[in-house]
């Protein structure tokens, strides 16, 4: 670790240690880390609207069950440090890309039969990878390597004894703001970045997937009597991809529940589909893998102060063995199966870099 931080890490090696529950969080564009910790359980809900009128780090599920329960991290022990003098990694992410499998290609085929034949207009699949992990592998390193790496994103690393180690990199906001003004956005359709930089050309399948996701943000906040601004779409850069983005922002009235507006926004059609309920129950029915909590929610909720949460992308699970990588891409009734598979490999691009650059050299 280098000096100038040395005593903050030392703390998170302390709470790691303890096996205490913790988050370490980085927003976009920023260099400062913080840091929450909690001894004890940490508190399970079962509903998002049992979110009105509470404070904490939220790690919330694409579903919520038994296994997957929503968490509410009230943190007894909180550091903040600037990244500032972090050493610099190799920024490079290799693109490998692994065969077309038979399960993805039975799963997609399952999908477009649906929006050809059935109600859904889009859908969202989802898969994961599995990487063996190896001695020698560092959580801090890792997440000091993602901040390093992916300024424009939105950098965790979460702990507890219920969901073991997750980590990501997220470029999606679900809900930010405060004192009654806040935002969201519609981030959907990918491609690569052209020579390091944003494309300006944007094909069909992309800008509708894209326009799916705003207007149904649009309803949605209709639906409480919200009237919303939106600005865009326009492109941005995560990773070495570039996603479309609407920016949309509105005012909520004092006395409105975070909860229950997180709950009908929850999950939106660039994690989930079109109609949503439609489509969030045939993914249950027919991915092959469950999400757990790749596409769910998490960060910092505080009704009286600032809210920061994202949605759980670019992200993985480590376990005591492997790496768990999840990515997932929209579906239409256009879309060509080596297209998408492509595009999930480029996401898991994100944390391969990740899981490289946790080995110290």
């Amino acid at each position: 670790m280098i000096e100038e931080n040395e005593k903050e890490w030392s703390n998170i090696e302390r709470w790691l240690a303890q096996g205490a529950s913790f988050a370490l969080y980085r927003m976009p564009q920023d260099d400062v880390c913080h840091g929450l910790m909690q001894n004890g359980a940490v508190e399970q809900l079962e509903n998002i609207s049992l979110l009105n009128g509470k404070a904490g780090f939220v790690f919330a599920p694409f579903r919520i069950d038994f296994q997957n329960p929503l968490l509410l991290l009230k943190p007894e022990e909180r550091i903040c440090f600037s990244l500032k003098a972090e050493q610099d990694f190799d920024r490079t992410i290799t693109e490998e890309v692994s065969p077309l499998s038979e399960s993805y290609s039975a799963c997609f085929a399952s999908f477009l039969q649906e929006l050809c034949e059935g109600e859904c207009r889009k859908l969202v699949l989802s898969r994961r990878a599995r990487i063996g992990r190896e001695e020698g592998f560092s959580v801090l390193r890792a997440f000091r390597a993602a901040c390093c790496r992916f300024e424009f994103s939105y950098v965790y690393l979460f702990y507890t004894p219920e969901t073991g180690f997750w980590l990501g990199c997220t470029p999606e906001i679900l809900l930010s703001g405060g004192q009654g003004a806040y935002h969201t956005v519609a981030l959907a359709g990918t491609q690569s970045l052209q020579q390091g930089k944003l494309p300006q050309q944007w094909d069909d399948k992309n800008r509708a997937e894209q326009n799916y996701v705003t207007e149904y943000i649009l309803s949605q906040l209709a639906r409480k009597g919200i009237c919303a601004e939106k600005n865009g779409p326009y492109p941005v850069r995560a990773g070495a991809l570039a996603h479309l983005k609407t920016d949309v922002h509105f005012a909520l009235a004092a006395g409105e529940g975070l909860g229950d507006l997180l709950k009908l926004l929850h999950p939106t059609p660039a994690v989930c589909g079109v109609p949503k309920e439609k489509a969030f129950q045939f993914i249950l029915e027919h991915e092959t893998t469950p999400r757990t909590y790749y596409t769910g929610f998490l960060g910092w909720l505080d009704p009286q102060g600032q809210t920061d949460l994202y949605v759980n992308l670019r992200c993985m699970q480590m376990l005591p063995d492997a790496f768990v990588l999840y990515a997932g891409g929209g579906i239409l009734s256009s879309s060509q199966v080596e297209d998408e598979w492509q595009e999930t490999e480029k996401k898991m691009g994100t944390m391969r870099f990740v899981v490289h650059h946790g080995y110290a050299k």
